[in-house]
């Protein structure tokens, strides 16, 4: 799939005069690529979110200045020139063709999608923008039905959860079988990826990922915080017990972090049966940390693969 460079083209002329009619020099006033090193000045385990303060100085500004209407087009044009970047920024990653094959289906999405009236989606803190904008910084690989964090780690603190017993097999498993708490793939869902979110698409992911972790032998393996790695599915929603099972099967594992008491984590969200469950007081989600060691991925994913 090759994209649409005239699309782009059209498009960031379009964003260009509507900026320029509302505040002629704010484009050299607040340069894109300044916005851009900002964003890429972050700390790189900081999530996709954790923004240079840099960045946020140029937001708060141009918010101040012209408004929403002018920020959400400002933004625009940042995606599109980080778009046009994308052969330089992979240039200085190691990802398999599988992946870039999905930046470039991902990329022509975004484009397409900016032609659509979607009052107030350009802005912080829409967590599908910011995705969005990792995903054209090349901070967040989609995957199928995931996007991975090029780098991120486990939190120390997972240690202190359970008992005696609990912290003497987790001090063996991170210093004998990950070895080492970072770097990790941090795995994020995204909306837009959605339609992609069933067993055989998150077998094809997991092959990515391996593809990938070959690709970078520093990285430890995956890790993913979950409602959906709950115990509790498997009654209540059969349906979704592979997210659990796959990587069980493949030697990955599960750390309790807890309950989801007020069910912000989307346990509900798209589920009648676990929404009444829920406030019928018989179901509160549980949240759990999923890691998954390079090794055993890849061995278990060889396995799938030979079958």
């Amino acid at each position: 799939m090759e994209l649409d460079f005239s699309l782009i083209k059209d498009l960031k002329q379009q964003f260009i005069e509507e900026i320029s009619s509302s505040k002629n020099d704010l484009l050299s006033v607040f340069p894109i690529d300044i916005y851009i090193q900002s964003l890429d000045n972050a700390c790189d385990y900081g999530g996709y979110g954790s923004f240079h303060k840099g960045a946020y100085e140029f937001y708060n500004q141009i918010m101040y200045q012209t408004g929403s209407q002018i920020l959400e087009a400002y933004h625009k044009l940042v995606l599109l020139n980080l778009i046009e970047d994308y052969d330089r920024r992979l240039s200085l990653r190691r990802i398999p063709e599988s992946i870039v094959q999905l930046f470039t289906k991902e990329f022509q999405r975004i484009i397409n999608e900016m032609k659509i009236d979607r009052k107030d989606f350009y802005l912080y803190p829409n967590d599908v923008f910011i995705k969005e904008l990792g995903i054209c910084r090349l901070k967040l690989y989609p995957c199928g039905p995931e996007l991975i964090d090029e780098q991120s780690g486990v939190p120390r603190s997972i240690l202190l959860r359970g008992n005696i017993f609990q912290l003497m097999e987790k001090v063996k498993f991170f210093n004998f079988t990950v070895t080492g708490f970072k770097p990790f793939y941090e795995l994020h869902m995204h909306l837009p990826l959605r339609k992609y979110f069933n067993p055989s698409e998150w077998l094809d992911c997991y092959r990515r990922i391996s593809e990938l972790l070959d690709l970078n032998p520093n990285v430890k393996g995956i890790s993913c915080t979950s409602w959906w790695y709950d115990p509790q599915l498997e009654n209540i929603s059969p349906r979704l017990s592979y997210l659990r099972e796959q990587p069980l099967n493949g030697g990955a594992r599960l750390f309790y972090v807890g309950k989801d008491k007020h069910a912000v984590s989307g346990a509900i969200a798209k589920s009648q049966t676990r929404r009444q469950l829920y406030h019928s007081g018989q179901y509160i989600p549980h949240i759990y940390t999923m890691i998954w060691g390079r090794n055993e991925l890849t061995d278990w994913v060889e396995k799938i693969h030979d079958k």
